[in-house]
């Protein structure tokens, strides 16, 4: 078992992009820095950052003392996809996040906080948290006619923007190192929501890790990925019939969770 009782958070914020600013992130950020310090984190925020101060950024808690931190957790907040990059001579599909410069995949960044490049958070947790889309496809919405007939599928659609030049397959598999986990927003291949109040994905995190801290973080986060998946239709009823914009009314959500804990998480 872990027990945390103090440890380091970094939370990035891609909030102002060419096409527009992200609206709602500044409310994930403030949510999340109040449930992560009122856990024993101490946090530091960094906004509308490139992709070379990313990497920098992750590099630099690498090389830190953490022999007296119980964990590090990561939140990334901004644009994403899939892409194709060359690594190694080799052509992989990844996840990336999408910066105003450039994208870089999220493997490079877990890559940062290996056992080898940060020996001091050896057999300690490292928590990524993850709200950016993944994709451009929707889930298709489930309309109940509310008379005891079953329920009709409406086929999903596709939403045009950051991620639209990113073509979709399956990514290569994510580093496998011991102590890791990586929660994102939604599954591979798909559009994550946001709104003027915060995105669904932060919203129901920071809620659940504060009423129920006293759970571990997987049944913590089985229990947002259920609320997210449950509690929450997207409202944009003037995409319904406009032949110029993607249907995204009513549309759901689910959140996508790869552990490579070794052992239960509580925060104390």
């Amino acid at each position: 078992m872990y027990s945390i009782r103090c440890g380091t958070a970094v939370i990035f914020n891609n909030r102002q992009f060419t096409d527009g600013p992200r609206i709602g992130t500044e409310e994930d950020e403030n949510n999340l820095k109040r449930t992560l310090e009122g856990l024993g984190l101490k946090v530091t925020v960094h906004h509308d950052v490139d992709t070379t101060t990313l990497l920098r950024e992750l590099q630099k808690v690498a090389k830190k003392d953490h022999s007296k931190k119980d964990c590090f957790v990561c939140v990334i907040l901004s644009h994403g996809g899939h892409s194709e990059l060359t690594e190694e001579a080799e052509q992989r599909v990844c996840d990336v996040i999408v910066c105003r410069n450039g994208i870089i995949a999220v493997r490079n960044l877990v890559n940062c906080l290996s056992d080898e490049e940060a020996p001091t958070l050896l057999n300690k947790p490292r928590l990524f948290f993850i709200q950016t889309c993944r994709g451009s496809s929707l889930p298709a919405t489930v309309e109940s006619h509310g008379d005891g007939r079953p329920p009709k599928t409406v086929e999903p659609a596709t939403w045009q923007d950051v991620e639209k030049s990113l073509a979709y397959k399956l990514p290569a598999d994510l580093p496998v190192y011991p102590d890791f986990l990586l929660a994102w927003s939604t599954v591979p291949g798909y559009f994550s929501f946001r709104r003027p109040s915060g995105s669904p994905f932060i919203h129901h995190l920071c809620d659940v890790l504060r009423e129920y801290r006293e759970y571990d973080l997987l049944t913590i986060l089985t229990l947002v990925q259920s609320y997210v998946a449950t509690k929450y239709s997207s409202f944009a009823p003037s995409t319904v019939n406009d032949p110029k914009k993607t249907n995204i009314h009513n549309k759901k959500q689910m959140p996508w969770v790869a552990s490579m804990l070794t052992r239960k998480v509580y925060f104390c």
